[in-house]
């Protein structure tokens, strides 16, 4: 009896080294890209920059940390852990415009960041 609550003990103990948890930090927030309408802008006709459904590497130093996928409304949430970060594009149009982004441990850092669309 005493060697399997012995037992029991030391399988409890290895399970919860074992076990890992997502870090509780990471980066948030939305994506827009601009222009949206081609020619200059007009101020009786404005143009917004819209949300940008885009794929986006996550850098940290020159190792890719993370990548994530906006959803159609420009949004998104990546967990990493606490530290500086570069994001930039992953392919083609839009291209993200130069982020750096600092987050802190137990956070995540709320951003917009913005796209360039190549329209002129």
């Amino acid at each position: 009896m005493r060697a399997l609550v012995l037992l029991a003990l030391i399988l409890l103990i290895l399970a919860s080294c074992g076990s890992s948890t997502a870090p509780s930090s990471g980066i948030r927030g939305t994506i827009l890209a601009g222009p949206a309408c081609p020619g200059p802008a007009r101020l009786d006709s404005p143009c917004p920059d819209r949300p940008a459904s885009m794929t986006v590497e996550v850098l940290s130093g020159t190792a890719i940390a993370a990548t994530f996928t906006t959803d159609a409304a420009g949004t998104f949430s990546v967990s990493v852990a606490p530290g500086t970060y570069t994001l930039r594009s992953k392919n083609g149009l839009p291209t993200l415009k130069s982020s750096t982004v600092v987050v802190a441990a137990g956070e995540y850092t709320d951003v917009e960041l913005h796209a360039d669309t190549g329209i002129r």
